[in-house]
């Protein structure tokens, strides 16, 4: 199938735009996901593409088959576009058993009634429900209930899935369950699927790539390693993961090597960094917490030879596998983790020289530890 593509997609609502400019292409046979916080626009985004919602501009189309061309007033219903699609609520008939669920989109395209038996069983066998072909949804639980919602759409064979957020509904085990199932039944079947979601474990686990968006707009598209490791931006590096931020102020920059001054706190810091920074600038370091260490204090060697700062320990939290700490440090509220319990109020934070991210933007206002609206940084 050839690749869908998105150009210059603008969506608004009473005169505001949910999506500004917003264009991507998805490969044949990618898992691609739209990731964001609610009203960020990833769900709008996805109604365009399905025929749901109306864009006031750019274009939609599958290889040469355009499904929206705004500026010449070209836009096909969602019958007319074959994309296959599940609700966050499912939206299975709760008066028709399994398999007249299925059969609805099949009489709608005027299949005939042997071939739909055929479809039907080849669906629901894909998703492992052939036995229960002939319950109501009410006797299924929540997972089969999504399963069935999935083999609706596949069954008229769409040219792309698109999901939006059809795991939110399921307690947390049988979600890590579904996620591996979904990504094993996407690789099988070979189709194109375009994903919905707030969660980032679940982007990040079921991606080939994925595109988090903010505020209607694109803020970076890569690979999940790619958007892990290497964010474009501070929103990036705070939205994905757990990170930690540091005001600073650029004291050298040679070779690779930023030494930076830490506003509201005690010493300087040298982190690796492949931009360039002027002395003098301002800048925001971000950490991932699983990167910062937590060590008592030390008085045998000064702080810089080590990368290491003062911190008070707000809060100890015991999360089963490790301890996760909130501390105060360098005038910010800091998140870190470790195997073992520590009770002293006054330790050092070492951050590590690799690793981290150097962004020429200032921390929003609601994220310093000082407002009195500070909010966790997550």
């Amino acid at each position: 199938m050839p690749d869908l593509i998105v150009e210059g997609l603008r969506v608004e609502f009473n005169g505001q735009a949910a999506v500004k400019d917003v264009s991507f292409t998805v490969n044949d046979g990618e898992f691609f996901t739209l990731l964001g916080p609610s009203g960020c626009g990833k769900t709008t985004t996805l109604s365009s593409i399905a025929g749901l919602e109306k864009p006031s501009g750019g274009v939609i189309r599958v290889g040469s088959e355009v499904f929206v061309d705004a500026a010449r007033h070209r836009f096909l219903t969602p019958e007319e576009r074959n994309l296959g699609m599940v609700f966050q609520s499912y939206a299975l008939w709760p008066h028709m058993t399994v398999e007249a669920n299925l059969a609805m989109p099949l009489k709608i395209r005027k299949v005939a009634r042997a071939e739909q038996d055929a479809r039907i069983g080849d669906a629901l066998d894909q998703v492992g429900l052939l036995p229960y072909r002939k319950r109501y949804p009410h006797e299924l639980s929540g997972g089969q209930q999504q399963r069935v919602a999935l083999a609706r759409a596949l069954v008229y064979s769409p040219k792309v899935l698109l999901l939006d957020e059809p795991l939110s509904n399921l307690d947390a085990k049988l979600r890590d369950r579904a996620r591996a199932w979904l990504k094993d039944l996407q690789q099988s079947v070979g189709i194109t699927t375009i994903y919905v979601t707030h969660d980032q474990l679940e982007a990040l686990s079921l991606s080939d790539r994925l595109a988090v968006m903010g505020e209607g707009e694109m803020l970076q598209v890569g690979t999940p390693n790619e958007i892990y490791d290497h964010p474009s931006s501070l929103a990036v590096a705070d939205f994905i993961g757990r990170c930690s931020f540091f005001r600073a102020q650029v004291l050298e920059n040679e070779n690779g090597t930023l030494v930076v001054d830490l506003l509201d706190g005690k010493g300087a810091i040298r982190v690796q960094s492949d931009q360039q920074f002027a002395r003098g600038t301002s800048v925001t370091v971000g950490v991932r917490s699983e990167l910062l260490k937590v060590t008592p204090p030390r008085t045998d060697v000064p702080a810089i030879s080590v990368n290491a700062i003062p911190a008070e320990l707000k809060k100890v939290s015991y999360v089963g596998a490790r301890y996760e700490f909130e501390l105060m440090a360098a005038g910010q509220l800091m998140f870190a983790e470790g195997d073992r319990k520590l009770t002293d109020d006054q330790v050092w934070l070492t951050v590590p020289a690799e690793g981290v991210f150097v962004f020429a933007e200032e921390i929003p206002k609601e994220k310093l530890a000082n407002d009195p609206v500070a909010e966790v940084v997550s």
